[in-house]
């Protein structure tokens, strides 16, 4: 992980902690979408 990755994810779990739960499921959402794409590009680069 890059070192902007890191700093991105520490103010996340900074930030999220303090939203209400929608908003907190929201970005978990958006989070596990970005996760399943990036695979789906990852597995047809092999």
């Amino acid at each position: 992980m890059t070192k902007r990755e890191n700093d991105i994810l520490t103010r996340l779990a900074q930030i999220i902690p303090k939203l209400p739960e929608t908003k907190q499921e929201r970005i978990l959402g958006v989070a596990e979408g970005m996760s399943a794409m990036k695979e789906t590009v990852e597995q047809k680069t092999r």
